[in-house]
């Protein structure tokens, strides 16, 4: 990795190890250090002109001090001898000064991963400009089969990255990992009509990505296909979400059941595990170990590895996500999800090889199709949900006419209740993979 860092790992280890020597010596009974190293290019153009092209190196360091049970965190991006020492004093003269925390401090020892298993998840590519300005001007390509389309940025990026995780209790390790992308945004105009939408890929590896062309091609389908959108009645219908708004939904649903939010007690799920919160036919499962996954991980923030498990067994409730923290404060154990959530995918057993987004489509029947949402409207306290939507309504399972500013609007326990369909049209955004949704009635407000 020495061809592409300036560092190599074993050189950040030992960065970590000096850095939990002076917080030793400064009066630190606990820490934990990390220290990480990025190399990327980017590039966007926006109607072949170049917006911005550069290429950046950043590396930062952190430390997490432990008197007793009061705690400091320090950090720097300044990976000098006299900067750790500057680093550990400091970390350690805020711990002084905060108050005891009954449920600070670090793991037990055998929490720590064990077996790091190798996820393929670093696939360096370093393209000159030249290759990066190509690839957008692809992307713009790919937009002039829509001449009411108009370019509102292409973007190339080429990203690798490094890191060491070391504490006083022996654990450390680290990896590198890469993620490239593709990106296009368009503005379309008919009449006084306008609107504007994106579409990108991302992977590991660069000869995963979309093609070029493709991407730019359809961001412009989409953002066509929106303009001169129609006002529709409102009333309760049925709500198909598209792969991608179908995300938002899981991501409602990870946060539900993360740490912080049970024991802050501010989640509408937080007495409602081992009861049943979806229909039968649907579980969700988190795996952190799939080879090259977007959001696959060896272990968390903490050191400690996660598991593949069910969170929902045949709509079911079954597991929190939980770091180490999170755990102590409700007496259970981390579920190693310290920073989040790693591959969570749902899945139902009504779903058929055969169920692509037509076949959605002619499920929905008569209703509203989401491609787009907005607004904050999600209230973790009680589940209730409330956000504006851009899609298109359907008819008789054909799509009739555009929509903007639709309100969808209910609550999430009993949208869930009501999941009639999940798409074998399947997407990942980040750390979620789904189908298109459908839940069979909602309150849909026309615009």
């Amino acid at each position: 990795m020495s061809s592409i860092f300036p560092h190599e790992l074993t050189e950040l280890a030992g960065i970590t190890s000096r850095l939990l020597d002076a917080a030793r010596q400064h009066g630190a009974t606990d820490a934990s250090a990390s220290v990480f190293e990025s190399k990327a290019q980017a590039v966007q153009l926006r109607q072949g002109r170049i917006q911005s092209l550069g290429r950046e190196v950043r590396n930062g360091l952190s430390l997490t001090v432990f008197i007793g049970q009061r705690q400091g965190s320090a950090h720097s991006s300044d990976l000098a001898p006299a900067s750790l020492a500057e680093m550990a004093e400091a970390a350690c003269a805020i711990a002084r000064h905060t108050e005891e925390d009954p449920y600070a401090g670090l793991p037990e020892p055998s929490e720590f991963a064990q077996h790091l298993a190798d996820l393929n998840l670093y696939h360096p590519w370093e393209p000159d400009s030249e290759t990066l300005i190509t690839l957008a001007r692809e992307i713009e390509g790919g937009m002039a089969a829509y001449p009411e389309a108009a370019s509102d940025g292409a973007w190339a990026n080429a990203g690798q990255s490094q890191f060491w995780l070391a504490n006083t209790r022996g654990f450390g390790a680290g990896y590198a990992h890469s993620g490239h992308s593709l990106s296009a945004r368009v503005l379309a105009q008919r009449g006084s009509s306008r609107n504007r939408d994106f579409w990108f890929s991302q992977a590991r590896r660069q000869a995963d990505l979309e093609s070029a062309a493709s991407i730019g091609a359809e961001a412009a389908r989409r953002t066509v296909a929106a303009l001169n959108p129609h006002p529709i009645q409102g009333g309760n219908f049925p709500v198909l979400f598209d792969p991608r708004s179908a995300c938002t939904l899981l991501g409602h649903f990870s946060q539900a059941i993360s740490g912080r939010p049970l024991y802050m007690k501010t989640s509408f799920l937080g007495e409602r595990f081992d009861s049943q919160i979806l229909p039968a036919h649907i579980s969700i499962a988190e795996d952190p170990f799939i080879p090259g996954g977007k959001a696959s991980a060896p272990f968390d923030a903490d050191g400690i590895s996660g598991s593949q498990r069910a969170l929902v067994d045949a709509g079911w409730l079954r597991s929190p996500l939980l770091g180490h923290y999170a755990a102590r404060r409700l007496g259970r154990r981390s579920t190693g999800n310290a920073g989040g959530a790693y591959n969570l995918s749902v899945t139902s057993t009504l779903t058929q090889p055969e169920d692509n987004f037509e076949s959605m489509l002619g499920k929905l029947g008569t209703g509203l199709l989401v491609t787009g949402l907005a607004g904050d409207g999600f209230r973790l306290i009680n589940g209730d949900y409330s956000r504006v939507a851009q899609g298109f309504w359907v008819e008789n399972g054909s799509i009739a006419h555009p929509v903007d500013g639709a309100t969808i609007a209910g609550n999430l326990l009993e949208m869930w209740q009501q999941i009639i369909a999940i798409g074998n049209d399947i997407q990942t955004e980040g750390s979620f993979t789904t189908g298109s949704i459908l839940i069979g009635d909602m309150r849909v407000a026309g615009q």
